[in-house]
């Protein structure tokens, strides 16, 4: 068995979740990327090896979404344990809730919440029982209040960063560091695939991938969850504190539509 530290990532295939392959390479750790796309895995996978020869990464190609994503999982690690767990993985759609199928929604439950809980259930027995463990597990800016046009996918990280902060008080007594990120706006692939606008008074403070895994390593064990990037931050104070929630939810509204406009699926 390796003496090498295992770090299990969720999620990986590119974006915030190859940021943290890449980092947790450089740390030492051995890796385990989970994504449902064989390719870009690979790609990662080879560009990790070479610029970290002594680094092992297994690749894990499962769709998230399926009832049985935990398990597969469990059973390609083969009773290796974890020492770092990343849940980056998520599922999201643009427009009004109605616009898009319930099996469809279903399924950005399934990868935003069942799984996510499951893997955690999972992967912290071994970790409360060894009395060592660190687990980040990403949330969003959207999940801080009502957020129209993305609804399903709002919920869900609202859902994420109360379940994190939770974990972080039942484990911390064994040792275990549990920290939730609530990232805003970053320069995914995905994000920059949906060709938000980004002009006006409604704008986004961009944020890259590093810029955002950095600050999660900055804050890991130090506090139950954060919003990253200072633009985030005083948005976060603003929604919750300066404005009457329906304002909020207003705000987010007109957020949603100056960025995707004629993107965003409404009924009528």
């Amino acid at each position: 068995m390796s003496l090498r530290k295992q770090a299990l990532i969720a999620g990986a295939s590119e974006g915030i979740g190859a940021a943290f392959a890449a980092e947790l390479a450089h740390r030492g750790y051995d890796l385990w990327m989970v994504a449902r796309r064989v390719q870009p895995l690979e790609e990662i996978q080879a560009r990790l090896t070479l610029a970290n020869p002594n680094c092992k990464v297994h690749l894990i190609s499962i769709d998230l979404a399926q009832a049985d994503a935990t398990e597969q999982i469990m059973a390609h690690l083969n009773g290796t344990p974890v020492d770092f767990f990343v849940y980056n993985a998520a599922l999201s759609f643009i427009g009004a809730f109605l616009s898009t199928a319930i099996e469809d929604q279903l399924k950005l439950v399934d990868v935003n919440i069942r799984t996510l809980m499951s893997l955690c259930y999972a992967v912290g027995r071994g970790m409360t029982e060894r009395r060592s463990g660190q687990v980040i597990i990403m949330a969003s800016m959207a999940g801080v209040q009502g957020s129209p046009y993305l609804t399903a996918y709002a919920s869900s990280k609202a859902f994420d960063r109360i379940f994190g902060e939770s974990l972080w008080y039942e484990w911390k007594e064994h040792n275990v560091q549990v920290l939730t990120c609530v990232a805003g706006a970053t320069s995914t692939p995905g994000y920059l695939a949906t060709q938000p606008s980004i002009k006006g008074l409604f704008r986004p403070q961009v944020q890259t991938p590093e810029e955002v895994v950095n600050a999660c390593f900055r804050n890991l064990g130090k506090v139950p969850s954060f919003v990253s990037g200072f633009g985030n931050k005083i948005g976060f104070v603003v929604m919750n504190k300066l404005l009457p929630r329906k304002w909020a939810v207003q705000l987010m509204a007109n957020s949603s539509l100056s960025m995707y406009g004629d993107k965003i699926k409404r009924l009528g």
